[in-house]
């Protein structure tokens, strides 16, 4: 039976999907609406994993996909948040592990990446006991807290173990890119066009339900910025691999386009350079693999290039024609990698108090709530803080990140599993060219931008890893 990823699952993904997102904007006007919400989606989370853990894992994914920091929903204790995605992560794990204990679910201590994950864990463990020996608690807290995403690893092993379930979460992550994709465009054009819908609502909405960032580029731009956008690049990356290898329906081809079309657009007018090269690099391996497997010509290649080539600049037509700004400085700037842009800036500000921080424990690490203190151009702490000396634990450079707190031998540790996925991916055909971009857009944007050591970045490299093991399992 051929599986159609644009079917009827696709059509309720994307409507329920966007029901939550209206329903998340009226909660953050309300804030009894929003409490009644949490709790009531919590107790539907607990409940669809008690009868079906796989409904509990399509809804945790959902949230995933779209949530970027996970506050669609959220209830504030004395400035603290607890979020839907804390909320939907605590009751699928306690219902996986009650069930686990009755002898369900266990595939996840079958899987061959099991010991790299243990390999992984034991660093951080270490990374802990050294942050409350050398750090303060609080930041501790907060620094591990996206670590602890990890331990949803083996709920998800135990949904993503068939074809039925990768087909279903590979057209959940086609609804959730296409959303996103619409929603990004939308944004642009209200703020540009500064439309009469209650813009200051709509903008505290984005901004206190942490989806993203509404920014103004100046001449009337302005930059429509989701950390979920990484799952508009891997959506891309899903939607050309399918267009490469997939013998297709013409309805099909329709709906791959159009996701390959909106999806990049999306990731175009987030303007993020950290996504830029990521997906770059992600096509590249890609076509490259594809190429020297001689699963593609040469001329097949040549015309892939140009047909994207001309995708992306008919892309940047149609942004400069429907916000009216015939000046593409904002997109003539990004490319040009301009260092003297306050992100940019702050990054190289950052690169060098990091690095000395790194070295001074450089093997083992110096523990999670490690702070550093630099020098920096956001212009939201220059307006409290005019010298902009600034003391985080939370750093932009992903890999300097985890090295510093959990040492040289533990971000090998980590490296060392997306290798063992890479390489399990060489072994699966037309998949391991497809496993083996994903993961390189990930690595790649990771350089510039926190993902490896938060939700987003680790939820995605458990759904890929289960994938890979079932696929693995299933050639043997």
């Amino acid at each position: 039976m051929k599986i159609d990823f644009f079917g009827k699952f696709f059509k309720l993904a994307f409507l329920l999907i966007f029901l939550a997102e209206i329903a998340s904007f009226w909660a953050h006007q309300f804030v009894w609406l929003n409490y009644l919400l949490l709790a009531g989606l919590t107790v539907l989370t607990i409940v669809l994993a008690c009868y079906k853990l796989e409904y509990s894992v399509y809804l945790l994914l959902a949230e995933l996909f779209i949530g970027s920091k996970g506050q669609l929903f959220f209830i504030d204790f004395g400035g603290q948040k607890i979020s839907i995605r804390l909320a939907i992560f605590a009751a699928v794990f306690l219902v996986w592990l009650v069930k686990m204990f009755y002898g369900q679910h266990r595939e996840f201590f079958r899987s061959r990446f099991l010991n790299y994950y243990l390999a992984l864990l034991a660093f951080v463990v270490l990374g802990v006991v050294s942050g409350i020996l050398n750090n303060d608690l609080k930041s501790l807290f907060f620094d591990l807290n996206g670590w602890l995403y990890f331990f949803i690893a083996p709920a998800i092993f135990a949904v993503v173990k068939n074809r039925q379930a990768i087909s279903k979460v590979i057209s959940l992550l086609f609804a959730a890119a296409f959303y996103l994709a619409l929603k990004t465009v939308g944004l642009l054009l209200v703020f540009v066009h500064q439309l009469p819908v209650g813009i200051q609502t709509i903008y505290a909405w984005v901004r206190n339900s942490g989806l993203g960032e509404i920014t103004p580029m100046g001449e009337g731009f302005y930059r429509i910025f989701f950390q979920a956008h990484l799952y508009a690049a891997v959506a891309f990356i899903f939607a050309l691999s399918f267009l490469i290898l997939r013998k297709n329906s013409a309805a099909e081809k329709k709906y791959l386009w159009l996701t390959a079309v909106l999806t990049s657009l999306a990731v175009l007018i987030s303007l993020s350079r950290s996504f830029w090269l990521g997906l770059l690099a992600a096509v590249l391996a890609m076509l490259l693999i594809l190429l020297v497997s001689k699963k593609l010509t040469f001329i097949k290649l040549t015309k892939i290039v140009l047909v994207m080539a001309g995708m992306a600049l008919l892309e940047m037509v149609f942004v400069v024609l429907i916000t009216g700004n015939l000046n593409q400085s904002f997109f003539t700037e990004r490319f040009s990698l301009n260092v003297s842009e306050p992100a940019a800036a702050s990054r190289l500000e950052l690169a060098g108090p990091l690095w000395r921080s790194v070295k001074a424990n450089w093997l083992l690490g110096s523990g999670f709530g490690s702070e550093v203190e630099y020098t920096t151009l956001d212009p939201r702490i220059l307006e409290t803080n005019p010298t902009g000396r600034y003391t985080t634990y939370a750093f932009e450079w992903g890999y300097l990140d985890i090295w510093l707190k959990i040492g040289l031998l533990g971000l090998l540790a980590y490296l060392l599993l997306l290798v063992k996925m890479m390489a399990g991916s060489r072994r699966l055909g037309s998949l391991g060219p497809l496993f083996i971009a994903v993961l390189s857009v990930l690595a790649v944007t990771s350089v510039f931008s926190p993902y490896l050591n938060h939700p987003l970045g680790i939820g995605l490299i458990i759904l890929i890893g289960a994938m890979i093991n079932f696929y693995e399992r299933e050639t043997d």
